[in-house]
């Protein structure tokens, strides 16, 4: 009973750093790269699609439970509290990178641990994720307005997310290796 306890808790911890990660990752791409915002929906940087990635890489469900949670009160509000579609996206939001890791996972044979996975095996499992989020959000976008189109939002979706994931791990390697020289 101690060690279900304990590991419910291990997980809520678990899901509520990656909601608030998410949170956080959100509002800095909005201030940061609100230029480059093409749409509501599409950016041409976005920030949280390496925290996509890497959160179910890393938990898995509870990562992904974690992006969905995050996306809801990230879309919400700026939806004009529309809770159908604030759900469905955070949905999307949430089981692209999971379908992709997934994929990847196959594709790559990456193992359950990340062994021995590199920079480019890391590379493509995001540009598997990017493209399954940029059709699933445009196919959902096409579905429910009548004057979407593809072109204006699925390249920005694609390549933002991409970018977005790029500028996570450069800058995320190089905290790395700041920390490691300071280390020796």
């Amino acid at each position: 009973m101690e060690q279900a306890r304990e590991r419910l808790k291990t997980q809520t911890v678990e899901v509520s750093a990656v909601v608030v990660l998410w949170v956080l990752l959100f509002e800095v791409n909005r201030w940061l790269f609100a230029y480059f915002e093409s749409s509501p929906f599409a950016n041409w940087v976005f920030l949280p699609a390496a925290l996509r990635v890497v959160a179910v890489l890393l938990l898995g469900w509870r990562g992904a439970l974690g992006l969905f949670l995050g996306a809801f009160f990230t879309n919400y509000p700026h939806l004009g509290h529309n809770m159908l579609e604030s759900l469905v996206l955070a949905a999307l939001s949430a089981s692209s990178p999971l379908v992709g890791v997934l994929v990847a996972r196959r594709l790559l044979r990456i193992q359950s641990d990340l062994a021995g996975l590199s920079i480019k095996d890391l590379l493509y499992v995001a540009a598997i994720c990017a493209t399954l989020s940029a059709v699933a959000h445009n196919a959902y976008f096409h579905q429910t307005s009548a004057d979407h189109r593809w072109a204006a939002s699925f390249l920005p979706m694609l390549i933002g997310d991409l970018i977005g994931t790029l500028l996570f791990l450069y800058a995320a390697s190089a905290v790395e290796r700041r920390i490691k020289r300071r280390s020796f």
